[in-house]
């Protein structure tokens, strides 16, 4: 059976241009890990408005340096102060040291939770993808 990929994001947020959201711009460490190997890289995550927002990043593991970049729709969860749930896709670029090139697409799905009156946040999502590759091309519900 596949282990699922659990995709956990600290960020230390910068407070200039809070608005409706709880934060504008992130810059922080996102570690993977589910699948036997942990990656790990920064990360930056832009809001254009309150719901929807880019996030990028590199991450270096599992002998692959992978560049990827997500869009996201945030909504907000009742009831729950500073925490929201995200939908999202994204394009993902893998560049193992032996081995070519090759070329992913991740959707993601997942929360996000802004600490209170500190310049803190916590993402936790999944992301399974489909990956176009020669050696093993397929659906993957992990990294």
């Amino acid at each position: 059976m596949k282990k699922l990929i659990a995709t956990l994001t600290v960020v230390a947020i910068s407070m200039t241009g809070l608005k409706a959201q709880d934060y504008k711009t992130a810059a922080g460490l996102t570690i993977e890990f589910g699948n036997g190997s942990t990656w790990a890289g920064p990360a930056i995550k832009h809001f254009f408005d309150n719901r929807n927002a880019i996030n990028a990043e590199l991450l270096f593991g599992g002998s692959t340096t992978t560049l990827q970049a997500f869009y996201q729709f945030h909504g907000p969860i009742k009831n729950a102060a500073g925490l929201k749930y995200y939908l999202g896709i994204g394009p993902s670029l893998h560049f193992p040291k032996r081995g070519d090139t090759y070329f992913g697409i991740r959707p993601i799905a997942g929360l996000d939770y802004k600490i209170g009156n500190t310049p803190l946040a916590l993402s936790f999502d999944w992301r399974p993808g489909v990956f176009i590759h020669d050696s093993n091309p397929g659906f993957e519900a992990g990294r």
